[in-house]
């Protein structure tokens, strides 16, 4: 019954002139419709180990947030132990095949690239909606379905479209349930595939139709005033303005770190994607992620803030937080419970005792308007 399902939801999603009226699935993640909407959307943002993750701690103390983002356990989150947490990102929008890289068919003129960028657009829909996370239910799949239509204005049926294709194969991703990934709309041999003709659209025509597609998702959810986005638009460019056009309005606070207890901390947690080369490390920090263009922005809609001043300033810096999203500190009912200042310090100046003295002058010597000068109380 639940392979039947899942086949009744991916035809959808390929047009099965069979099942059109969505409404006549009984699917098994039932849409509900939300008690109320957000106010205000919230996204944090940071460069990879940088301390963003507090951010999310914190709002969490609020009564008046809905999270969705990931607790660090090695943060002293309570919650990141809580079976219960919501622990996933909403990252479709950002993540390799979502809208942002389908916003790539406004520049191009081939249709085998179009239809490669909505045939991966919607293999990574159909990848979300197979997994457990009950945001992507029906009601998803129904209006990712409605934005597809919008965007095309024919499709024809192939029995086997390039299925041996390399480029069609899914990049590799942090999440693990990415490492098999493949995409059964091009990469393998099964019947009912399509190829897709996608309307000439100007960027901002296509933002439009995506932004319509992501505010009536996001209203989906069952949220408080304030809905918390964990790097939701986390696509290193920094552009404010593309951000507004695909959610309205938003607000993001970047946080950083000092590049040497990230690289610490790349070791200490064995993370094969922080790079233990200097060189490498130096251009990953600095160019990779596109730091300066964030740091430098004195755009209105984002709250800069160092991890350390997060912990070390608490106080004037949770006051910044209050006045930047004009909440009110009645809300904050249980400050210091999900991120506890005087556990978190032991994440400042891991390189102080390294071994690797070296290697932190070489990153300070590179990278040294980053690091953190004030003073660290050991």
């Amino acid at each position: 019954m639940r392979i039947q399902f899942i086949q009744d939801a991916i035809d959808i999603l390929r047009g099965k002139e069979k099942i059109i009226d969505v409404s006549t699935i009984n699917f098994s993640k039932k849409y509900i419709s939300p008690a109320s909407t957000y106010k205000n959307i919230i996204c944090t943002n940071g460069f990879g180990h940088s301390g963003s993750g507090v951010i999310i701690d914190l709002l969490s103390e609020f009564d008046n947030t809905t999270i969705f983002g990931s607790h660090d356990k090695d943060g002293g989150s309570p919650l990141a132990n809580d079976p219960k947490t919501v622990r996933f990102e909403i990252d479709f929008i950002r993540r390799y095949g979502g809208c942002f890289s389908l916003e790539d068919i406004c520049n191009d003129s081939s249709l085998d690239f179009k239809n490669i960028k909505i045939s991966n657009f919607i293999n990574l829909i159909e990848y979300y909606f197979q997994t457990d996370i009950p945001i992507y239910n029906d009601k998803f799949l129904q209006l990712s379905h409605e934005f597809v239509e919008k965007l095309t204005y024919k499709k024809i049926k192939l029995a086997d479209p390039m299925a041996a294709n390399e480029a069609f194969r899914y990049i590799s991703a942090r999440r693990k349930d990415y490492k098999n990934l493949t995409s059964p709309f091009l990469y393998d041999n099964r019947d009912n595939r399509y190829f897709y003709y996608l309307k000439d659209l100007s960027t901002m025509q296509y933002r439009t139709i995506a932004k319509e597609y992501l505010i009536n998702f996001l209203n989906t959810i069952e949220s408080k005033n304030n809905l918390v986005l964990d790097a939701a638009l986390s696509d290193g460019s920094a552009d404010f303005d593309k951000y507004e056009d695909y959610i309205g309005n938003y607000k993001m606070i970047t946080v950083y770190r000092d590049p040497r207890d990230v690289w610490m901390t790349g070791l200490i947690l064995q993370q094969p994607w922080i790079p233990r080369n200097k060189e490498d490390f130096i251009f990953w920090f600095k160019d990779m992620h596109n730091i300066d263009k964030y740091l430098n922005s004195n755009d209105p809609r984002q709250l800069v803030l160092r991890f350390e001043d997060l912990v070390l300033d608490y106080d004037n810096s949770v006051l910044k937080i209050l006045n930047f999203l004009n909440m009110d500190k009645i809300h904050h009912i249980a400050p210091k419970t999900q991120f506890r200042p005087e556990y978190s310090i032991k994440n400042i100046g891991l390189y102080k005792n390294s071994e690797y003295k070296d290697i932190m002058d070489y990153i300070y010597e590179h990278l040294k308007d980053y690091c953190y000068k004030g003073v660290i109380n050991d």
